[in-house]
């Protein structure tokens, strides 16, 4: 048996996604997200796409959205627990902070990297994020734009939660989304 080196995950996803379609132009990015970069990476995206595996990303990721006036299409799993919701405070609903203040107490080891997924989970919570990002852009109304979708695969329950703004949050205050804003 012989080892391959590790491969970049922002490599592979391009290697599979120019097998499936050699016509589509990606622009990979191999540089960790943070705080201090996260609008520079995302300014000219017309959504984000949120799979990170971390809270300094995710936290990062969601204000720079909201900074940048643009959606984000969050997804998140954990054993047999997902959730998948679109945030979009520009157009008046919560934003990820709106649900996870920043005294929020997070824990990395509540994370998927680090408590562990189900790979068939993962692609259903991923194939939802997929189907909410490609309904946005087409213009197509979703019921998760302002909205949670748990799914409990374990006892196949889904489950859509309505999420309203925090009036108290940055994303609804002069202050605004942005860079100021750290977890």
């Amino acid at each position: 048996m012989s080892l391959q080196p590790p491969t970049a995950k922002t490599a592979s996803a391009a290697r599979r996604l120019y097998a499936l379609n050699p016509s589509v132009r990606i622009n990979t990015v191999h540089r960790r997200l943070t705080p201090e970069n996260a609008v520079s990476l995302l300014e000219g995206c017309d959504l984000v796409l949120d799979a990170s595996d971390n809270y300094a990303a995710r936290f990062a990721m969601a204000d720079a959205a909201c900074t940048l006036r643009i959606p984000l299409v969050y997804g998140a799993v954990k054993g047999f627990i997902g959730q998948v919701a679109v945030f979009a405070p520009h157009q008046g609903t919560a934003c990820y902070r709106c649900l996870f203040p920043a005294d929020t107490p997070m824990q990395e080891k509540d994370t998927a990297s680090a408590a562990g997924i189900l790979g068939a989970h993962a692609g259903i919570i991923g194939c939802i994020q997929a189907m909410e990002a490609l309904k946005y852009l087409a213009g197509i109304p979703s019921p998760l734009v302002g909205a949670m979708l748990s799914a409990d695969t374990r006892r196949m329950r889904f489950t859509t939660i309505p999420l309203a703004p925090n009036p108290a949050c940055r994303c609804r205050t002069n202050e605004g989304c942005g860079a100021a804003m750290k977890n």
